[in-house]
Formats: C-alpha cells, sequence, structure tokens
C-alpha cells in the first residue's frame, strides 16, 4: 500500500464509530482513509473493495490473511494492531481499523535504541532470547497522544520508504537496531506458521517511533503462500511464501537503508562508504546482508532467529565477518579431514550405541501380575481418548494400585488420570497429589512420577521452577521407550501455560517424531498449537480427533470453538454452537451479522453473564468488549477463588491483549509467580 496521492477517490461506505476524513494510501484493491473515532483518537481505516481487485483470488488472498493475521497483530510490538474488522455491506467488501503511524511532519525520526524486552518466559534481554514480545502500552499511549496533535489536512504516513527519501542512507547503528525489531517480528510470525510475503519499507510504519510490519493482505500460512505475490526486487530468486523469502526481502530493506541505494543495485556498495564514520559497522552489516540475500537459499540464513543472533553481534560490538572467515576455515578443514571425521564419527556412534544397550530400561514393572494387567488396561483405555476416558481409565489404574501399593507407575498414572478430569478443580488436584508424592518416593528415577509431581507443582503448587526441573528430569530419563511422548507432551503443556510457545512447539515435533498417535496425546498438540497461535494446525487437529473420536465432543468443543473464535471463523463457531444449542447459535449468528466481532462478543456476554461461568471467563467477555476494568476486577477475584483456572488462560490467546502491560494485569502475573 503505497501513500495516497492529490487524486481523490470515491467515498467510501460509513464505517461504524469512525468518521472518515480523507484517504492517504491507495494500491490496486482498495485505499487506506485516515478516520477519526468516537473520543477523537485518529486511526487508520482500510477500505478494500471486491470489485476493485483483478480477480476473486486476489480478493480472498487478501480476506484470508486479514483473517490470519488480525488475531496475531496485537501479540508482538514489531505488528501493526488491527484493532477492529467488519463487513461491507452487500458483500462489497470488507475493513478494518489499525492504529495509526506517526506523521512524516513531526520531528525528525530516529529508529529508538535498543531497548529491554520481555520475553515470552518473563526473562528480560535486549531482544534475545525467546522473542514472543508482549506489548506493553507505553508504544500505545504515545502513539494515541501524537494522534491528538497531528493535523489531519497535512497528515502523510511515515514509513521507512518516506525516511529514505528524506534522508538517504541512515547510520549503521540505527539500521542495526532497525534489522534487530524487524527480524523479532517476522520470528514471532514464522513462529506461528504464518509469513508475510511483502517486506518492503513502505510496508513499515513507525508508530510512537518503533518500527512495525504493516499492510496485512499478504499474509499466509506457510503450506499455503506459494502464488507469486510480492514486490519485484525484494521476491527471492525461488519466489515469496517461505520464512527464508521474508528473511531474503528483510536484508533488500537493510540494504537499501544502510547504504541509500536501489535494492535491485545489490550488492553494490556505494563509492564513499570508506569514507563514513560508520565504515566499519557498515561492513558487519554488510556481512549479514550479503547471507541474507544470498542468491543460493542453502548458503542463507535458515531462520529469523539466525538473523537476529548475528544483528546482535554486531550491535554488542562482536565481529560477525571474523565469525564467517572462521566458519569457512572449518568447512575447508572438514574437507580436508573428511576421513579423519568419518572414523571420529563411527566411534561417536559405537559409544552412543554400548552406552543406550548399558541403559536401565525405563519401564519399571510390578511384581504382582494382576497390578500389571490392570496398568495396562488403564494405559489402553486412557489413549482411545473417550468421553470418560480419564473416570474408566482411574478405575483402573485404582486397582492397580490396590493390588500393589509399591508399583510406582500405577501411583503416578492414577494421579494423572484424577489431573485429566479437571485440572482445574483443587479437590481433584488435593486427590491427585498423594499418589503423585507416594509414586516419587517409591521411584525418583521413574519418569512417570517425576511428570505427574510436576503437574502437581504446576497446578497447585505454581512452583514453575520445580515443576520444570521434573519435566526434564521425565525426559532425560526416557527420551525415546515406551509412552515417551507423555514426557514431552507433559512439558509441552506447562511450557504453553508459561507463554513460552515456541520452546512448547519444539517439545511437540520431538514427540511427533517418535510415531505415535494417540488421541490424548494428539489434544496435547493441538493445545500447544492453540495457546502458540497456530489456529489452522490447531482446528485441523481438533476436528481430526473428533471426526476419529466422536465421543469425544464434550471434551474437545471448548478448545475447538476457543481455535474458531481467536482465528476470527466466528461463523465456524456460530455452526458448532448451533449443532449443539439452536437457539443460542441463531442469536449469535443474528449478532455477528448486524454487529460483527464485536456484536458476537456482546451477545455472548449477554448470554453467558448470568450464569455460572466462573470468574476467568467472565474476565475474557468482558475483555473482548472492551470493557478493561471490569475485566481486571474479575482478573483478581480469580486470583482469590480459582487461581488455577487462572494459570490455564492468563497467558493463553488474544482476549487478554488489551491488557498486557496494564499494572493491576501484570499485578496479578506476578503474584501467581510469572515474572
Amino acid at each position: 500500500m503505497e501513500p495516497q496521492a492529490n487524486n481523490v477517490l470515491a467515498a467510501p461506505l460509513s464505517v461504524p464509530d469512525h468518521e472518515l476524513l480523507r484517504p492517504i494510501a491507495a494500491g490496486a484493491g482498495g485505499e487506506v482513509w485516515l478516520a477519526r473515532n468516537l473520543v477523537g483518537t485518529l486511526r487508520a481505516v482500510k477500505i478494500v473493495r471486491r470489485d476493485r481487485h483483478a480477480s476473486a483470488e486476489s480478493f480472498e488472498r487478501e480476506f484470508k490473511g486479514l483473517q490470519k493475521f488480525e488475531p496475531v497483530s496485537r501479540a508482538h510490538v514489531g505488528l501493526v494492531d488491527i484493532l477492529t474488522l467488519g463487513l461491507l455491506p452487500d458483500s462489497a467488501g470488507f475493513y478494518y481499523v489499525m492504529e495509526l503511524a506517526d506523521s512524516v511532519s513531526s520531528s525528525e525520526f530516529r529508529v529508538s535504541s535498543l531497548k529491554t524486552v520481555v520475553d515470552a518466559d518473563g526473562a528480560s534481554s535486549p531482544l534475545g532470547g525467546e522473542r514472543t514480545q508482549v506489548k506493553g502500552d507505553s508504544v500505545t499511549r504515545n502513539s494515541e497522544r501524537e494522534t491528538r496533535n497531528l493535523t489531519p489536512d497535512t497528515y502523510a504516513p511515515r514509513t521507512l520508504r518516506a525516511e529514505l527519501k528524506s534522508r538517504g542512507a541512515l547510520p549503521a547503528d540505527e539500521v542495526i537496531t532497525l534489522g534487530l525489531k524487524l527480524s523479532a517480528a517476522l520470528e514471532h510470525l514464522h513462529a506461528l506458521g504464518l509469513v508475510h510475503r511483502d517486506v518492503k519499507p513502505s510496508n513499515m510504519l513507525f508508530i510512537g517511533g518503533e518500527p512495525k510490519l504493516a499492510d496485512a493482505g499478504l499474509v499466509a500460512a506457510m503450506d499455503d503462500a506459494r502464488s507469486l505475490v510480492g514486490t519485484a526486487g525484494y521476491i527471492a530468486p525461488e519466489g515469496p511464501g517461505t520464512p527464508q523469502a521474508d528473511l531474503y526481502a528483510l536484508g533488500k530493506v537493510l540494504y537499501e537503508a544502510a547504504f541509500g541505494k536501489d535494492r535491485q543495485e545489490f550488492p553494490a556498495l556505494p563509492g564513499d562508504v570508506a569514507s563514513r564514520p560508520d565504515h566499519a559497522r557498515l561492513l558487519e552489516l554488510n556481512a549479514i546482508l550479503l547471507r541474507a540475500c544470498a542468491a543460493d537459499r542453502r548458503e542463507r540464513y535458515q531462520s529469523a532467529d539466525q538473523l537476529h543472533a548475528d544483528l546482535k553481534r554486531v550491535h554488542a560490538g562482536r565481529s560477525v565477518r571474523r565469525r564467517q572467515a572462521w566458519s569457512q576455515a572449518v568447512r575447508i578443514t572438514k574437507a580436508v579431514g573428511l576421513a579423519i571425521a568419518m572414523l571420529a564419527i563411527f566411534l561417536a556412534m559405537a559409544f552412543w550405541v554400548a552406552r543406550r544397550g548399558a541403559r536401565p530400561p525405563p519401564v519399571e514393572w510390578s511384581t504382582n501380575e494382576e497390578a500389571n494387567a490392570a496398568y495396562r488396561k488403564g494405559i489402553w483405555v486412557f489413549h482411545q481418548g473417550e468421553s470418560n476416558a480419564f473416570v474408566e481409565s482411574a478405575k483402573f489404574f485404582e486397582i492397580a494400585v490396590q493390588e500393589d501399593p509399591t508399583f510406582a507407575r500405577a501411583n503416578a498414572r492414577l494421579a494423572r488420570s484424577y489431573i485429566w478430569q479437571n485440572p482445574t478443580d483443587p479437590k481433584m488436584l488435593q486427590k491427585a497429589r498423594p499418589f503423585a508424592e507416594r509414586a516419587f518416593a517409591l521411584n525418583p528415577n521413574s519418569d512417570e512420577a517425576n511428570t505427574a509431581i510436576a503437574s502437581i507443582k504446576t497446578l497447585l503448587e505454581y512452583d514453575w521452577r520445580g515443576a520444570e526441573k521434573h519435566h526434564l528430569k521425565a525426559i532425560s530419563l526416557n527420551p525415546d521407550g515406551q509412552h515417551a511422548e507423555d514426557n514431552y507432551y507433559g512439558y509441552a503443556t506447562f511450557l504453553s501455560i508459561m507463554g513460552r510457545t515456541n520452546d512448547a512447539l519444539k517439545q511437540v515435533n520431538k514427540a511427533l517424531a517418535l510415531g505415535s498417535r494417540s488421541q490424548i496425546w494428539m489434544q496435547g498438540a493441538g493445545f500447544t498449537y492453540l495457546c502458540a497461535r497456530q489456529y489452522d494446525r490447531a482446528i485441523k487437529t481438533f476436528e481430526e480427533i473428533v471426526e476419529r473420536q466422536p465421543s469425544s465432543r464434550d471434551r474437545i468443543g471448548n478448545f475447538l470453538l476457543e481455535a474458531y473464535r481467536d482465528s476470527g471463523n466466528y461463523l465456524a463457531a456460530i455452526k458448532w454452537e448451533e449443532q449443539d444449542d439452536p437457539a443460542r447459535g441463531a442469536a449469535l449468528r443474528e449478532a455477528f451479522q448486524q454487529r460483527g466481532e464485536l456484536g458476537y462478543w456482546r451477545r455472548l456476554l449477554d448470554l453467558e453473564k448470568d450464569s455460572s461461568i466462573g470468574l476467568v471467563w467472565l474476565a475474557i467477555l468482558h475483555a473482548r468488549v472492551g470493557e478493561d476494568e471490569t475485566a481486571l476486577d474479575y482478573l483478581e477475584q480469580a486470583l482469590k477463588r480459582t487461581p488455577t483456572q487462572l494459570v490455564l488462560n492468563i497467558n493463553r490467546g488474544p482476549s487478554f491483549d488489551t491488557l498486557r502491560g496494564n499494572r493491576r494485569f501484570e499485578n496479578v502475573r506476578k503474584k501467581l509467580g510469572f515474572r
């Protein structure tokens, strides 16, 4: 989307709660308008018209991209917030409301210095570690304060393209900081299974002085992103649609920013580069760009975190060029010493086989065969995933424990069956606790006992460090043996609850690599995808579970509804509810058709507020309709009365995105032990 010239566009249909002032940018499929909301804040509203698109496919592509981007846009500081979306009358198209970029007429831009942000696991670092950055309210306050000082008649959005046109090449340190922030945003997007596909200077806005990726129209899932779209000069040789292609485009953007040259001139350097005061830093940056934009994709960065890591090295004053030279020397040495290397590999494999053969088997059985038989039957029932699987499997584990109270594995499984019946019920957790503790006391080297203890520490004690220690021990005790998947999925669930979804996805991948596909293990995978906001994968997983085991519908239904809603697929959510309660579904459908997303949530709140639905769900509903203070009141009540339910929800999904950074909200998280 490029800045709007002086040509006048036809006035669009009205947008609820916004006064459209004038167009500020236009593209092939629509235009962006400067607008003022009911409280006087200036916003950007993109109008996407069906008849302005060259084909139905391009229109559907932009709408689909928006649906994927909207739920995740508010979850990272490097993405432009999409605040509202809705449909135009008579299927003429759709619109969405965004936060407004700074004005080019405001004070001269400088990329803000590298700031310490909060990682997904709670640790602070200068844009390092796992960068699922939670948006605070400082940038939003700054940007909204600035919008009230803008002059609508002269406003023009501040993009990186506008800055480069005004200033030419930027200082190396500014470009490095810009690269750090944008690579962190891409890493977040890629971790959710999405790609941007149109990274370029005009799609980088500055809001409150912070760079953000904009224009969601071409965002797509990685498995649905192969159509040839994007902008010439930024498209990788193999085409768009992969994380590496996004990084290629970012490399071209940083090349333009650092050297003031057109991306088509890459990799040529300007004649005056040696005379610039930041000459040494520019050469270090150029080494990164040469790798990011290599013609052979095998020579490029394989992921955004690799690019980000090299930018951090240069930012910290370390040399990437020397590191690359050393890597090249190592490759040459390896080629010369291939025979030696092969011998070393052979010896290492022999050692591994010997060590593996000497390792004691993780399976520890009872001397009572009736206890063993009951245990095996309980395992089978548990993994069938039927509606009453956890209750029925617990009965068999109870028999196993009665037959042999010293059977550690049976005690651990009994504890976990109780927990799975209702992980938010303190009474059920207290019922599970003595069996988990007995299992661990009987055999502290049992992976199942460690996983059971970890669940108690997570859901009852909120001892995050202790829980993680036991999860890691369980995996080390049984990384690939019988039921090893339980250990990986248990750890993935813990990491998802903590908000460390990138790490959780890695554990799911390890479990999937083992090849088993029980209903319960797939539920664990779906939960992780849901928490990581990979909604397409979550929906596919949950729908497959219900298809394979229809009796699991009641248990899986809430997860599937959450995935439909959070992905913006409200019609699918309504259809699901209509199957269980036609009147309720009809009421939600009518509300959605009349007022869109906000109408849906307002009607859902009206339907639920008089029922005993729980304090956390009430907080979610009020947050969804913009009643933040009421939502915070319910969260504070939940902290006192239903803390485990709060633990399972506070770091998950977009419902509380508008509250993140709020002092009261962060105080609730702090009291739960989340840093």
